[in-house]
């Protein structure tokens, strides 16, 4: 009977150690998926590149206006002289 009192304890403490490890595995995973995002540089420079386009557009877009008011305005105020 003490044997069976055993197998149970160690049933448990058996079904401990394989949620520990598959918690571990995961974990692991995770970090090796972190790890490859960080050393893959491409990814990570056409990825900036992509935001600071889109934080850049905007400006360059009242840029354009702002160059094509002043052409107009140049070119208005010269036929005015003329």
């Amino acid at each position: 009977m003490s044997q069976d009192t055993t197998r149970a304890g160690g049933n448990g403490e058996r079904e401990q150690l394989v949620a520990g490890i598959e918690q571990s595995r995961q974990d692991l995973a995770r970090t090796v998926r972190a790890l490859t995002a960080k050393v893959d540089v491409p990814t990570r420079v056409r990825g900036r590149a992509a935001e600071m386009r889109e934080r850049t557009r905007p400006a360059l877009v009242y840029g354009a206006a702002g160059v094509c008011a002043a052409a107009a305005l140049l070119a208005l105020s010269r036929r005015k002289r003329s």
